[in-house]
């Protein structure tokens, strides 16, 4: 297939449908994708759980457009959600030292650290995004969670040096608050 047909064909396949989906990569020759595209057929497949073939599409891709920011970030992405962490966590921080002006992968590496325990340092890196982009809601909310969290450490903290109601109904509230929170 040239180029000019691997063109009309996801022309044809927009129009039809009214919106894009990511092409099959055995129907269109590889190196006629866009970024976008390539970062579509990827959304495609972490969707599914292929995180491998994601990842094997982002090698490639990558290997084609080196200095792509959305597909090196989307590969951090992929390994967070196939269960990778310490990969992930070692790509988003190579992402951030490459890209130190982007706020998304510092929420996402806070997640990571969160999520092992490390708050201070997820915390640092909360607001290391919300001094890059104010506006950052998902940070903003993660952060607000975090601080959850340390409130109900400390109220039940408080609660085993000296039992009393309001404390108990206070850990009580906050541990609903924060099991909601919880996807």
């Amino acid at each position: 297939m040239t180029l000019w047909a691997a063109a009309a064909l996801l022309a044809a396949q927009t129009a039809a449908a009214g919106r894009f989906d990511p092409p099959d990569l055995a129907e269109v020759p590889f190196k006629a994708l866009s970024v976008d595209q390539y970062s579509d057929a990827v959304d495609a497949r972490a969707a599914k759980g292929d995180y491998e073939g994601a990842l094997d599409i982002i090698a490639k891709a990558l290997a084609k457009n080196p200095k792509s920011v959305q597909l090196r970030f989307q590969r951090c992405v992929v390994l967070e959600k196939s269960g990778d962490t310490e990969a992930a966590r070692r790509e988003l921080n190579r992402f951030t030292a490459m890209y130190p002006e982007i706020p998304e992968p510092y929420n996402n590496l806070a997640a990571i650290e969160s999520s092992a325990g490390n708050l201070d340092k997820a915390e640092e890196l909360l607001k290391t995004a919300l001094r890059l982009r104010p506006a950052f809601r998902n940070a903003r909310i993660n952060l607000a969670n975090l601080y959850l969290v340390r409130a109900l450490t400390n109220y039940k903290e408080a609660q085993e040096q000296k039992a009393e109601p309001a404390l108990a109904e206070r850990i009580s509230t906050l541990s609903r608050l924060i099991k909601q929170q919880q996807p």
